[in-house]
């Protein structure tokens, strides 16, 4: 099974790199194709973007983490203020830390071998270079003064049930 995932993967990364590669089209795909906890990465003007597909579960543990707080909204407009996300089920983030240019690696809620670290049970994601932690909202839950408080967000939207991602464009 985990080799049928592989090949789909390949197969969505080369359609949403290749159908739009060379121009300003937005990338579009059909993320109900991810399965339930997990994620998929793809190159975005050579940058990595995330798009996870959260368990159910994980989206109440976020609706109950954050519903109480004033919610900070820096990098997604039109976006569900908690869970920071235009469609609940997805989260979409740019794949690495801004400060340190690091990618993220994508840590599941029921991955057991994160002991000693606030990303255990909850999930989330953790820069590689300053070892900060972002739960599934892309928030910061434990890091370096340093880090950003949150993940940026790329523009997107979603169509017809397609994810469309809006390509930056060229600095």
């Amino acid at each position: 099974m985990k080799n049928i995932h592989l090949v789909f993967f390949f197969v969505l990364v080369f359609q949403a790199t290749h159908s739009s590669a060379e121009s300003k089209q937005p990338i579009s795909f059909d993320p109900s194709k991810i399965e339930v906890g997990t994620m998929i990465k793809f190159p975005v003007n050579n940058l990595p973007i995330m798009v996870v597909h959260r368990k159910n579960s994980d989206v109440v543990k976020l609706i109950n983490r954050y519903s109480s707080r004033s919610v900070q909204m820096e990098s997604c407009l039109g976006c569900n203020p908690i869970l920071r996300s235009i469609n609940r089920s997805y989260f979409v983030a740019w794949g690495y830390q801004p400060k340190s240019g690091c990618e993220l690696i994508y840590v599941s809620s029921e991955a057991d071998d994160w002991d000693g670290h606030a990303i255990k049970g909850v999930g989330g994601f953790v820069d590689k270079c300053s070892g900060s932690e972002y739960d599934l909202s892309g928030r910061k839950i434990f890091g370096t003064d340093t880090s950003p408080s949150e993940l940026p967000i790329p523009k997107h939207h979603f169509e017809n049930g397609n994810l469309i991602i809006e390509k930056p464009s060229a600095e």
